[in-house]
């Protein structure tokens, strides 16, 4: 398998290799990894999350067992439950477990690692592909649950790259990879008793996408080839290894689009990729930061279809910042697409079509002027008269010009004054929250779908089961800081950090409102994850490290400079010493801000 073409998209002047894709350093990091693929070392084990998920399985025994007395349980499934929880391990069994307790806290990889350590990779992978083939069922009321059930699915789920299942198997991929070459072939002869249907042969070649003859199974299946699920075509891209292979997947109904899912699957099949990310990009059903990721990640791909495509969204604010970096990574192309647009006058872009047309014909002359006899001529009909306008004077010689023109102040060394610095400063590592009047009320009359309150007949039971969800990634546990004993609560506030932050304004709100400077450390790992919405949470508080991020921000984001100045507006003489010991300390971006 070759992972990703050699050369360089970035052809400068000459135009000679804008059809080479380049897999980009920063997707690196990305990747989910394959045997002789793009290095990538795996993280290392978390001993307590691992710790956790026999916590969790012995905690949950009861609710466990309510699923396997239920009468619409699948018989088979639970036989293997059974089995697998009297010490006779069985993957299946494993799996339902995994199911059943839930997998969101600990997440889907401490599972992976679990089942590692306690029976070996092999085990592991093939409990991965097990578990996109179980579902458990059960009604919740408040903190009350009941009716639960498990069934054993025809169809894969939870194949999504935010779905705990993923996580597991993703888990169960990288471990894969790193693996010595007799555990590798190990849990290859033991994944090869897993692949019954189409559905775990998908998973099953996504956790070892090196074995070439079950990725061409795929490939020649029409099952998959016809499969409609995102997420599950979202594994089979992420398996592909080569844009032949890709070729039986070019139209498909959607995938998974975040970052990881995109710079696996380009590993396996390059520029085979652009067309799909093409297609997402103009049926554009995401929100502007989702739109401005997409549209950089397709002007990493030099082909005319990506180009064709940000050209189409020239003048979305998301979307230019690509274009212009697509234009600057293959002008040659770009001069040839940009002229066709420009030269249709029937439909609005073309106007936005002729003034980058126009820009980036003044910004490389030399590459239009030996291009300009290669063009179509509807082509060279657009591009010369922009090249050689009616009227325009000829450059005048070098040395007809002064010499800051020819050779301006910046060109030249020059003795950079070093700027005095006086260390050993520290701030005043006092803290305080300062509410203006009826802001603190108001903040805790906020609400969100997070905050909404449960129903709780006993706060020590819901806060037993709920204690490894309570550190949670996402804001589902807002509920119980807003609502539980606070003396139980505001110590796991420190445990808290939600990555996912969606409605975090009016999530967070009534939990700074409650806890006042018990919730800023909890606000100081939030509100930097998108300072654009949140950084107004922050604007009660006064303290150095609050200071720091409102002075960097003011200077280095637009999008939060106002909030930044109105809090050293509000906070003004306490604020600014705070910032003395940056401002005259080394030079650096602390110093700039």
């Amino acid at each position: 398998m070759e992972p990703f073409e050699g050369g360089a998209s970035q052809s400068g002047e000459t135009g000679a290799a804008e059809d080479t894709f380049v897999f980009p350093d920063g997707w690196r990091r990305l990747v989910h990894p394959r045997r002789g693929g793009v290095p990538r070392t795996p993280a290392r084990v978390n001993g307590k999350l691992v710790e956790a998920v026999a916590e969790r399985t012995a905690e949950e025994h009861a609710w466990i067992q309510e699923y396997l007395d239920a009468p619409r349980s699948d018989a088979a499934l639970v036989t293997e439950v059974r089995r697998h929880l009297n010490g006779e391990p069985s993957p299946a069994g494993a799996a339902a477990v995994a199911a059943m307790v839930g997998m969101y806290a600990p997440p889907g990889n401490a599972w992976a690692d679990s089942w590692v350590r306690l029976h070996g990779l092999p085990f592991a992978a093939r409990a991965a592909v097990e578990l996109f083939m179980i579902e458990p069922h059960w009604m919740q009321s408040g903190a009350h649950r009941y009716d639960a059930w498990l069934e054993r699915l025809s169809h894969a789920r939870g194949t999504r790259s935010t779905e705990h299942r993923r996580q597991a198997a993703d888990r169960v991929r990288s471990l894969l990879t790193a693996a010595d070459d007799a555990t590798y072939r190990a849990t290859v002869d033991a994944l090869s008793a897993s692949r019954t249907d189409t559905h775990r042969r998908i998973v099953a070649a996504y956790l070892a996408p090196s074995e070439a003859d079950w990725v061409a199974a795929l490939c020649a299946d029409p099952e998959a080839t016809r499969e409609r699920d995102a997420g599950l075509v979202s594994l089979i891209l992420c398996t592909l290894g080569s844009p032949d292979q890709a070729s039986r997947f070019a139209r498909v109904p959607g995938f998974d689009r975040s970052m990881n899912t995109i710079a696996t699957a380009a590993e396996g099949i390059g520029n085979m990729l652009a067309p799909l990310l093409a297609e997402d990009l103009e049926k554009g059903y995401f929100y502007g930061e989702a739109r401005r990721q997409l549209a950089q990640a397709l002007a990493e791909f030099p082909t005319d279809d990506a180009f064709r495509a940000l050209l189409a969204l020239a003048d979305n604010k998301q979307v230019r910042p690509a274009l212009l970096d697509a234009m600057d990574r293959c002008p040659a192309r770009a001069l040839r697409l940009l002229a066709a647009d420009a030269g249709d006058g029937t439909d609005a872009p073309a106007a936005s079509a002729s003034g980058l047309l126009r820009t980036h014909i003044a910004g490389h002359r030399p590459l239009v002027e030996r291009m300009l006899p290669t063009l179509d001529d509807d082509l060279a009909a657009v591009v010369e008269p922009l090249l050689n306008p009616a009227g325009r004077l000829a450059d005048a010689p070098a040395d007809a010009l002064p010499a800051v023109l020819t050779a301006p102040p910046w060109t030249r060394e020059r003795t950079m004054a070093r700027p005095v610095t006086v260390t050993g400063l520290k701030p005043d590592e006092g803290k305080a929250v300062l509410w203006e009047a009826g802001e603190r009320e108001a903040w805790a009359a906020t609400s969100s779908w997070y905050t909404r309150r449960e129903a709780v007949d006993d706060w020590e039971q819901t806060l037993d089961s709920l204690r490894h969800g309570l550190g949670s990634s996402d804001l589902r546990p807002a509920w119980v800081y807003v609502h539980g004993p606070e003396e139980r609560v505001a110590p796991l506030l420190d445990d808290w950090d939600p990555v996912d932050v969606w409605e975090a304004a009016d999530t967070l709100k009534p939990v700074a409102a409650r806890f006042g400077l018990g919730a800023l450390s909890l606000l100081l790992r939030v509100v930097p994850r998108r300072p654009s919405s949140l950084a107004p949470l922050l604007m009660p508080y006064v303290d150095a490290r609050v200071a720091r991020l409102m002075a960097d921000w003011a200077v280095r984001l637009k999008s939060t400079a106002a909030v930044a100045r109105s809090w050293f507006e509000r906070h003004g003489v306490r604020a600014a010493p705070l910032l003395v010991p940056d401002a005259v300390g080394r030079a650096g971006a602390a110093r700039r801000a």
